[in-house]
């Protein structure tokens, strides 16, 4: 996709799929080890971040919204603020961050995959 259009392969030239090759190469492989959401970027052309809610759910309450400035660059104010501060649960969680929920990457939270999934992977 750019820029809301789908591109095809067949329309792009030998130094277009040599970007795009190169652009992939950079992705890494992680493993969701609760279930986890991807943060919008702050800046328009940058990259989500993904998070575990069952870890921030482990933040202290009171440093839950430093934790999501440091780990995404996004933070929380007003209703948000309060909604992330008396999370108990991750339903409660997205509902606090449904403003930053990059909806394109996670339209739902990612469910903790197991080994079945990714044998190889530690």
């Amino acid at each position: 996709m750019l820029d809301e259009e789908r591109l095809s392969y067949r329309a792009l030239d030998v130094e277009q799929i040599g970007s795009v090759y190169e652009a992939v190469m950079g992705f890494e492989l992680h493993k969701a080890e609760g279930p986890s959401i991807a943060i919008r970027a702050k800046k328009r052309w940058g990259a989500p971040v993904t998070i575990n809610l069952e870890s921030l759910l482990g933040i202290a309450v009171a440093d839950r919204n430093k934790w999501l400035k440091k780990n995404t660059d996004q933070e929380v104010t007003g209703s948000a603020l309060v909604a992330l501060k008396s999370a108990t649960t991750v339903d409660d969680l997205q509902a606090a961050l449904k403003h930053k929920i990059h909806l394109e990457v996670t339209p739902v939270a990612v469910a903790a995959l197991g080994a079945e999934f990714f044998p190889d992977v530690i």
